[in-house]
């Protein structure tokens, strides 16, 4: 795979990674909402996010998901030009990686905050 065909197969995937990845984003939000409005953990008249945050976030939360995603070919071509004998499968393997961590990064506030509800509804407390 040469360079150019590797920032051809990563283009090509971006449209896929932004819907997967705004829609994770989107569920996650929710169950974030859900999870930490029924922890009790914010006091009375406390934000779940903050509201100018929630503001931008439109804006910014494709801006960065898009830059991160931009930093997998920026690694990619770059290698493939020091080392053209590169597997093409080093592609795939780097890609599923920042789409897993993406996934994850997304995922953290609403996985943090079930978890905290399970652990309450349970009534597990630290010994």
């Amino acid at each position: 795979m040469s360079p150019f065909e590797a920032f051809k197969w990563w283009e090509r995937r971006r449209i896929f990674y932004n819907l997967i990845i705004g829609f994770a984003a989107v569920v996650s939000f929710v169950i974030y909402l859900i999870a930490i409005f029924s922890s009790d953990a914010l006091a009375p008249g406390e934000d779940a996010i903050e509201p100018m945050l929630l503001l931008a976030a439109p804006v910014a939360f494709p801006v960065a998901l898009n830059v991160c995603y931009t930093a997998g070919w920026l690694v990619d071509v770059p290698l493939r030009c020091i080392v053209p004998s590169l597997s093409p499968r080093f592609t795939s393997a780097l890609f599923a990686l920042g789409f897993s961590f993406s996934l994850l990064v997304v995922c953290f506030p609403a996985i943090y905050w079930s978890g905290y509800c399970v652990i309450r509804l349970l009534h597990i407390t630290p010994t």
